[in-house]
């Protein structure tokens, strides 16, 4: 997608990304909403676009004892 917008898209492992961006080897990242707003990532992005155009689900789960205590 990154080449389609004229872009040079790179294959990297997320956990090489931070200091990627830090060094300047990327300009940015894609990844979903929950990954990018993770403590390393967010004190090196200045600017967000929510394009929507890859969704990845993603699974909460939790007990049905927290989810009464939720909803009381």
């Amino acid at each position: 997608m990154m080449n389609a917008l004229g872009g040079n898209g790179v294959a990297m492992g997320y956990d090489q990304v931070f200091s990627a961006l830090q060094t300047g080897v990327i300009d940015g990242a894609e990844n979903t909403c929950r990954a990018m707003s993770s403590a390393t990532t967010i004190r090196r992005r200045n600017n967000y676009a929510l394009t929507e155009h890859l969704i990845i689900p993603e699974v909460m789960m939790f007990s049905k004892r927290t989810w009464g205590h939720a909803v009381s």
